[in-house]
């Protein structure tokens, strides 16, 4: 029988004299996950007297954990720990950048503003200016602007403090995706209207790219800066250099193309598409790869900075990490909306992932391991833990509380009182 259950406050608290690094977790609802990943181990040492053998009981998919005066929401969904949930916008957020740096992030959203964050989920800075929603974000190379483009037809720049800088006009439809030129001194912009446009820093129009016979949807550059990738609602990924002549077709997808990136040393292509699959592709327009698995239109994809692992956003609310031989490695559930967006943090320990639900996941890549500690009989109410020992409390009917010495990360084991 599945159960489903809400508590309405933490019910286990670190006490005032443990350690600034004790930790305390409540279970908000069992859907059938394990504990994260600093809760492994659960070899069994003693056996509980009158203990029924049962399948595990493993907590909810949705935790909390508090660290000093901050809360933080540290979900555990197949293996990997969501160290953060980024909530402040007011609609479905569309797209998430880090900065080079790794320590800022960016996204852009319905509500029509863009927002600045640190990694532990505070706000840094509100960008306003759009008179629409804000579908793309990109950071400069250097760190120092973003570009934001917008269903207002314009693309903005912006510095960190939040003044806007530039505002950049010349699309005739919805501005879909705007992307920085390695060096930074270049911009690109996809449009509605059916083209990509480039722009220098001071807002003046350079090129129009036209041959897509539809809304263009996401524009990137290669990583020498010397080639573009746009990818259309026509089904079709284009390639053009930085004058504009058009270079290669690349046809495969049944349906509209989302989105579309450049592996790190510039050699293969990824795109994502309505028709629920991402395509890996060579220079010369080669289909290397199809990645099946997604139930849903795929909306966003990135490689990692290693190039060796691909993260795709979908309709399906998951987030799905791949190989480049096509396959499977994870999938990232606890959106509960559509994903749109996706973006590896600089040094690839952390996944940021943007949602119909109007918030950003932080997911820590590195924490990959997981097991399920045994022995309640029942569902579990509570877990709390500090820097020595764990503890898990049952339902009333079996009065039992289970204390677990940690070495953490790697080492727990069970014992009873």
């Amino acid at each position: 029988m599945y159960l489903s259950l809400i508590l309405a406050g933490i019910k286990a608290l670190c006490r005032p004299y443990v350690t600034p690094y004790c930790l305390a977790i409540m279970a908000l609802g069992w859907t059938g996950e394990t504990l994260p990943p600093q809760l492994n181990g659960g070899t069994k040492l003693k056996p509980v007297k009158n203990y029924i053998q049962e399948p595990s009981i493993p907590l909810g998919s949705s935790i909390r954990l508090i660290t000093g005066s901050a809360l933080r929401e540290i979900s555990r969904l197949d293996g990997f720990l969501v160290r953060n949930t980024l909530q402040g916008h007011s609609s479905s957020v569309w797209s998430v950048s880090f900065s080079p740096d790794g320590r800022t992030i960016a996204s852009a959203s319905g509500d029509g503003v863009l927002k600045l964050w640190d990694l532990d989920g505070r706000e840094l800075q509100t960008l306003e200016g759009h008179s629409d929603s804000v579908y793309s974000v990109s950071f400069s190379p250097d760190g120092q602007t973003l570009a934001s483009a917008s269903f207002d037809r314009t693309v903005k720049l912006w510095d960190l403090d939040g003044r806007e800088l530039q505002t950049l006009q010349g699309h005739s439809a919805l501005v879909y995706s705007v992307s920085f030129s390695p060096d930074g001194q270049m911009l690109a912009s996809a449009s509605g209207d059916g083209t990509v446009k480039l722009w220098d820093l001071d807002g003046r129009e350079l090129q129009t790219l036209e041959g897509h016979s539809d809304s263009v949807y996401s524009v990137s550059f290669s990583p020498d800066g010397q080639m573009l990738a746009s990818a259309s609602a026509d089904g079709v990924i284009k390639l053009w250099d930085i004058s504009g002549q058009e270079l290669q077709i690349l046809e495969g997808h049944s349906k509209g193309v989302h989105s579309v990136s450049f592996s790190p040393d510039g050699q293969t292509l990824a795109s994502a598409s309505r028709d629920r699959t991402v395509k890996l592709w060579n220079l010369g327009g080669q289909n290397l790869q199809t990645l099946e698995g997604h139930s849903g239109s795929v909306y966003s994809v990135s490689f990692s900075p290693d190039g060796q692992t691909l993260a795709s956003a979908s309709f399906d609310r998951t987030v799905k990490l791949w190989d480049l031989d096509g396959r499977e490695l994870q999938t990232l559930e606890g959106h509960s909306d559509l994903v749109y967006s996706v973006s590896f943090s600089p040094d690839g320990q952390t996944l940021a992932s943007a949602s119909g639900d109007g918030t950003v996941k932080l997911w820590d890549l590195e924490r990959t391991e997981s097991q399920t500690l045994r022995g309640h009989s029942r569902w579990v109410r509570s877990v709390s833990f500090n820097s020595d020992s764990l503890g898990t409390t049952g339902p009333t009917e079996i009065v039992r509380t289970q204390l677990i010495p940690l070495d953490l990360p790697s080492s727990i084991k069970e014992i009873t009182p």
